[in-house]
């Protein structure tokens, strides 16, 4: 899961991706086109993601 997260906040990041994990690839270039960033925290029971 680390690595799916990486791809999503890093587009130079890489993962091995199945085809239900394809929006954490896709994100970098959506948030690009809308001139957006993302930042996400994570703990134990919650991940907050803010764009």
């Amino acid at each position: 899961m680390e690595d799916l997260w990486a791809i999503a906040v890093n587009p130079r990041a890489t993962a091995d991706i199945s085809a239900a994990q394809v929006q954490f690839a896709l994100l970098p270039q959506a948030l690009k086109d809308a001139d957006r960033t993302l930042a996400v925290d994570r703990d134990d029971s919650r991940i907050t993601a803010r764009f």
